[in-house]
């Protein structure tokens, strides 16, 4: 089997999949300054980018603040940048330059009214921020309602989710 592993490894190389390192050792390409993957936000803000391409560094974290108003399963571009070593390996981080394509614009939640402002407050961890809506009674919804937003801008750092309620 040693020739259709020769030829695979080399057809890998090729393709810039893998590189030949010190010591005729076969690894993954080193983090190059951007990447594009899936993004990944956890709920307290910060997040990771799954390389479309692998890489040896594996995912991508991306600090509170720099998602660039990407939610979970977009596809992005992000900017890389060392932050430091430890333990004697290099650290990296990212921020999110592009949002290449939406993961998703619908998302099931409950309708809230507080002082006036109505809102959905989406369920599971795909979007955190609520999304709020104009006209809730478009679609006979009321208070406490579970409902289907369709969001038309997504949140971003001083800038609210906004949608409309599609059932």
């Amino acid at each position: 089997e040693y020739g259709e592993f020769h030829d695979t490894v080399k057809a890998l190389m090729k393709s810039g999949r893998l590189v030949m390192g010190s010591s005729k050792g076969v690894m993954l390409p080193e983090r190059s300054g951007k990447i594009t993957g899936k993004f990944r936000l956890n709920p307290r803000g910060f997040g990771f980018v799954i390389p479309e391409e692998p890489d040896a560094h594996g995912d991508l974290f991306v600090p509170p603040g720099k998602n660039g108003g990407a939610i979970t399963g977009d596809t992005v571009v992000a900017r890389v940048a060392k932050r430091g070593k430890r333990d004697g390996k290099m650290l990296f981080e990212g921020s999110i330059v592009q949002i290449v394509a939406r993961g998703q614009n619908h998302f099931v939640g409950e309708l809230i009214n507080e002082f006036g402002r109505w809102f959905v407050r989406p369920d599971g961890n795909t979007i955190h921020a609520p999304v709020f809506v104009d006209d809730p009674g478009a679609k006979s919804a009321k208070e406490g309602d579970q409902v289907v937003v369709e969001v038309l801008q997504y949140p971003e750092p001083g800038r609210d989710a906004r949608g409309v309620i599609a059932r």
